[in-house]
């Protein structure tokens, strides 16, 4: 069995990981790290989904690295082309060499005597590091959530999820039932419809939805190809600014902003279509707003390509399924676009975790600084944002996290842990304003939030937490420090 050492281990070769290798090479470069991913690519996430019309439902501009700015003209960008971009950055910077490809991490045991971690992974791999920076994402990559809807066995044509889409179905000329009305199936769709017989979305409840524009304008192509880095801070700074005050208002004015946002599905659609299809249960915001690029799903609407029914699901049949109402639509093919599954042991996932031999429980867990972990040493995550793209927290916690490092050796520190005062109260978690199904499924699993600002939820705004980051002591009372001897609270 072979063993190395590094300075830092990080898992996950996504947005975050790579992320995280780029703050390391820059801010810290005379420390050794590795990158540990499970699958034979980078992406995490952008490499696993793979239906068709998949595309990022951020902007690219803002969903793209800072260090590597976005040139491509697009505002939501084709799945292939934010694959090619991941590919290309890890290439350019120069981060594939320190990914070892195939390395599913199964457990990972920290020892306060050694300040070590120590990893097993598939193949009898063995290594061990001083830091354990987790980048890995927060939902399975098992297939996705499938309800348990009576009869779904007795359906005889093909059932597909679009975490697993199959390369070898054919989709032309078939009937195809969506259920869903999320990012996932509002992107899936009208690609769907292209050539399809018949598509119809069913949902047990609709969605607010904003058409944006996947492309940018002839006037702003120009622009990009003569002063491409001030047209890119321009159009970052645009999308930041844009996404923080679109939540603002709807979290300000919750009633005005679902007028607003519905009006402007129902002004794209004809006259004849319901508007009990559009009008979600929920105040915007308590979900994800899903972006329609160009409109293309309401355009299919208007073509006639692409029926929409609001209903629950009663039963399968062999030939399609049974609403709640009694009405059967019949399939050939059924897509179930029902959401995901959070890790139920977060941010550890799948990973068995001890500390000095006790096991890590994510229930028993409080995140500090949206980062760390009560009780867990020389260890962080990345958590993004859920109401804006996930990429800019990504990169203000690998800033803090370098930072963090740094400091840490300055002043010969070996360990560095959050503890948490027995007197903090616990509150819900990070997905703290989401009531999305995945959430409500998960939420009894996941780590806790605190009520004081080291044990917060981050606040689920760029600019703030940035600030706040830059200026909040990196030697907090909330957190221990140790240089070989006893701990010493600072």
């Amino acid at each position: 069995m072979s063993s190395e050492h590094f300075d830092v281990v990080i898992i996950g070769a996504g947005i975050s990981g790579i992320c995280a290798a780029h703050y390391l090479q820059k801010r810290c470069p005379g420390k050794s790290y590795v990158i540990l991913e499970q699958r034979s690519k980078v992406g995490g996430t952008w490499d696993l989904w793979r239906y068709p019309g998949v595309r990022s439902d951020s902007d690219m501009y803002s969903f793209s690295f800072s260090f590597r700015p976005w040139d491509k003209g697009w505002n939501l960008s084709p799945g292939q082309m934010v694959r090619e971009y991941l590919a290309d950055t890890v290439e350019q910077m120069g981060i594939v060499q320190q990914i070892r490809f195939d390395h599913e991490v199964k457990t990972a045991a920290f020892s306060s005597e050694n300040f070590c971690w120590t990893l097993e992974t598939t193949g009898s791999t063995s290594l061990t590091g001083t830091f354990l920076f987790l980048c890995t994402g927060y939902y399975k990559y098992d297939g996705g959530y499938v309800p348990p809807w009576p009869g779904v066995e007795n359906f005889q044509g093909e059932l597909v999820r679009p975490m697993a889409w199959p390369d070898n179905i054919d989709v032309r000329d078939k009937r195809i039932l969506v259920i869903g009305s999320g990012a996932t199936s509002v992107s899936l769709v009208p690609a769907l419809a292209a050539t399809a017989k018949e598509v119809i979305m069913v949902q047990r409840s609709p969605t607010y939805m904003a058409t944006v524009n996947s492309t940018e304008s002839a006037m702003s192509s120009y622009l990009r190809r003569h002063f491409p880095q001030s047209v890119y801070s321009v159009k970052r700074a645009h999308w930041i600014w844009d996404r923080i005050w679109t939540f603002w208002a709807c979290k300000a004015v919750p009633s005005i902003a679902a007028r607003k946002l519905i009006g402007e599905v129902m002004s794209q659609l004809p006259s004849d279509i319901s508007k009990e299809h559009f009008t979600p249960r929920y105040a915007p915001w308590d979900q994800r707003i899903a972006a329609i690029a160009d409109g293309d799903l309401f355009r299919a609407i208007r073509d006639q390509k692409v029926n929409i029914v609001t209903d629950t699901i009663r039963e399968f049949t062999e030939g399609g399924i049974v609403l709640g109402s009694g009405k059967e639509l019949d399939a050939d093919i059924i897509v179930a676009a029902t959401g995901f599954n959070l890790q139920l042991n977060y941010p550890m996932n799948n990973m068995e975790v001890t500390i000095d031999g006790k096991l890590y429980r994510s229930t028993e867990a409080m995140v500090h600084r949206g980062m760390m972990l009560s009780d867990v040493p020389n260890c962080a995550f990345v958590m993004g944002y859920t109401n804006s793209s996930w990429t800019l927290r990504a990169e203000i916690v690998c800033d803090r996290v370098c930072r963090l490092l740094q400091m840490m050796e300055a002043k010969g520190y070996k360990q560095c842990c959050p503890r948490r005062d027995v007197s903090e109260k616990e509150e819900a978690g990070g997905f703290g304003h989401l009531i999305s199904g995945y959430v409500a499924r998960s939420r009894d699993y996941l780590p806790k939030a605190g009520t004081s600002a080291a044990w917060r939820a981050p606040p689920q705004n760029y600019l703030v937490e940035q600030w706040m980051m830059e200026r909040s002591a990196l030697k907090e009372t909330s957190l221990e420090f140790v240089r070989g001897c006893p701990p010493a609270r600072l």
